[in-house]
């Protein structure tokens, strides 16, 4: 269940301009800072990376 909530935390991050308080709220997370904790540890990554990722175009290109 953890997986698939992080999936979709990062498909909210690389689709919408969500905050990611709100995002965690959406997904089942008391707060930001969990979910912040919980993507980095998950995704080796963080918020800013993750949602440049799903938007080249914002100026991050790819970051792999």
């Amino acid at each position: 269940m953890r997986d698939l909530r992080v999936e979709q935390a990062v498909h909210r991050l690389q689709t919408t301009d969500a905050t990611i308080d709100e995002i965690a709220a959406a997904v089942g997370y008391s707060d930001g800072v969990t979910l912040r904790t919980l993507l980095r540890t998950k995704t080796g990554r963080g918020v800013r990376e993750l949602r440049l990722l799903g938007n080249p175009s914002s100026g991050g290109g790819s970051l792999r």
